[in-house]
């Protein structure tokens, strides 16, 4: 995933006793200390051993900031956001993010990135675009999609821990869809760069608005199918099979990989 800065952390860790995984790590790659997975979210309970869920202890309840109007410029800051994504109701976050999403767009579009000229909102008040009265060109909100996906081996799932991250949790495979590419092969591409196995049987399993800024997280199961598992070394520092029972530190709800790991653990 190339665009790695644009999940930031949102979890915290919790720790485990129990019987250690089979983890792969690259031979040349000193350990990372406290790399930070993106947070990703659902919540489950299970009759089983208590697997290693993140702390999701009880935060006071946030008050959402007085955000501008949605033609109006203002946005908050990026790490308040990521605070409310966990503090605020869920339905007020979303309108939050749709609100703080398209300030940004507004922010990044007032001159034209064709001649440079400044660019004035549509004269459809319904229409959600600015344009050049100089040059023509018009600009819409652009979203950008993502994939995510919970690979199963047997009993056992893929986790992985992060180079760019500073929460020492893991998490799934994820990256940013190329241009070209459907969601299918680029999940495909991401499990091979990211771990040098190839997958199969690959199944949609839901999506997520993910406002940091204006991301679209779109999420799979897939089964291994070849291959020697493998971390990059620079993205992922260590890779690793992972059943119920031994489950690392894992992202807190609310993000699209906790309900995919929820989601196994349920079944």
């Amino acid at each position: 995933m190339t665009k790695k800065e644009q999940s930031p952390p949102l979890d915290g860790p919790t720790s485990r006793g129990t019987a250690a995984p089979n983890l792969v790590a690259p031979a040349a790659q000193p350990r990372a200390e406290a790399p930070n997975l993106a947070p990703e979210g659902g919540q489950t309970s299970r009759g089983t051993a208590a697997p290693n869920l993140a702390a999701s202890a009880a935060q006071p309840r946030a008050e959402a900031p007085n955000l501008a109007p949605e033609g109006g410029q203002t946005s908050i800051a990026p790490a308040t956001l990521r605070e409310m994504f966990h503090t605020l109701p869920p339905e007020e976050f979303k309108e939050l993010a749709r609100r703080q999403e398209i300030a940004e767009w507004r922010r990044i579009n007032r001159f034209c990135g064709c001649c440079g000229a400044e660019m004035r909102r549509h004269e459809n008040p319904e229409e959600r675009a600015m344009v050049c009265p100089s040059c023509g060109y018009v600009a819409y909100p652009k979203i950008t999609p993502a994939v995510i996906v919970l690979v199963t081996k047997g009993d056992s799932i893929l986790l992985q821990r992060n180079s760019h991250y500073h929460v020492p949790y893991w998490s799934l495979v994820a990256g940013f869809v190329d241009p070209g590419e459907n969601f299918e092969e680029a999940v495909r591409r991401e499990i091979r760069e990211e771990a040098s196995i190839e997958v199969r049987d690959i199944r949609y399993f839901g999506s997520q608005c993910w406002p940091f800024p204006s991301n679209m997280m779109v999420g799979f199961r897939a089964e291994y199918a070849s291959g020697d598992l493998r971390p990059d070394g620079e993205e992922v520092m260590e890779s690793g099979w992972f059943t119920r029972e031994t489950l690392p530190p894992i992202p807190r709800p609310r993000s699209l990989a906790r309900a995919l790991i929820d989601a196994w653990l349920a079944q």
